[in-house]
């Protein structure tokens, strides 16, 4: 009996390294700052932070403020976000998913989540 199922969002369900890879060479190259191809694989699974702080120390040679890049790379993450896309194969797996509970909850006589009553103070 399926009771619950937790997915991680990032790399489960969607990949936003492609994103935020895109963002970050946006970034770099409104301020000009050049870079090697391969610096954005080098900092998979790392902070922005982490990244900037690099770049920062290492390519950026007019030193603009770390503050700065993180802000402006944020705001185009944002603005990338409708290009983000289904990890493959997720789909599928989740309308499965989907058919297995709803075959389950029509069998039930109470509704498969529970509603919570919330008191005024919860509200």
């Amino acid at each position: 009996m399926i009771e619950t199922i937790f997915f991680d969002l990032d790399g489960v369900i969607i990949d936003s390294e492609p994103i935020h890879a895109k963002a970050k060479r946006l970034t770099l190259d409104e301020y000009g700052i050049g870079y090697p191809g391969s610096v954005f694989d080098e900092f998979i699974g790392q902070t922005d932070k982490d990244f900037f702080s690099y770049v920062f120390a290492e390519l950026d040679a007019r030193k603009h403020p770390l503050d700065l890049l993180l802000q402006k790379k944020n705001d185009l993450f944002i603005a990338l976000l409708p290009e983000m896309e289904l990890v493959g194969g997720f789909l599928p797996f989740f309308r499965s998913v989907k058919r297995m509970i709803e075959g389950y909850a029509e069998t039930m006589k109470q509704p498969l989540i529970p509603q919570k009553k919330w008191s005024k103070s919860q509200r």
